[in-house]
């Protein structure tokens, strides 16, 4: 029986190419190259969603000061009071508060 050191098939290691700063190993600039992508994904998705979520909230607000307004201004001693005020010397005329008017 013949004993063989087994073969080394591996690239031999560039110790020099590893030292220098900016040079990284294939896999290690894979690696990094995927984290940055999920990373960018990641940050996307979110903005998407927080802005999503401020419109959607900014809506929300909306419809409840609306609903709110009509149901005060439904209110008969709501009314009655605006009636009077409006009745004060100094209060414009509806026809005065119209747009392009």
């Amino acid at each position: 029986m013949c004993s063989h050191p087994k073969e080394d098939r591996r690239a031999p290691l560039d110790r020099a190419a590893l030292s220098r700063p900016g040079s990284l190993r294939f896999s290690t600039q894979t690696l990094l190259l995927q984290l940055g992508v999920v990373a960018l994904v990641v940050l996307l998705t979110s903005a998407v969603h927080v802005w999503l979520t401020y419109d959607r909230l900014g809506r929300e607000a909306e419809n409840q000061a609306l609903t709110l307004a009509r149901t005060v201004a439904s209110d008969p001693e709501v009314r009655a009071e605006v009636q009077q005020i409006s009745a004060l010397p100094g209060t414009p005329r509806p026809r005065n508060c119209w747009p392009g008017r």
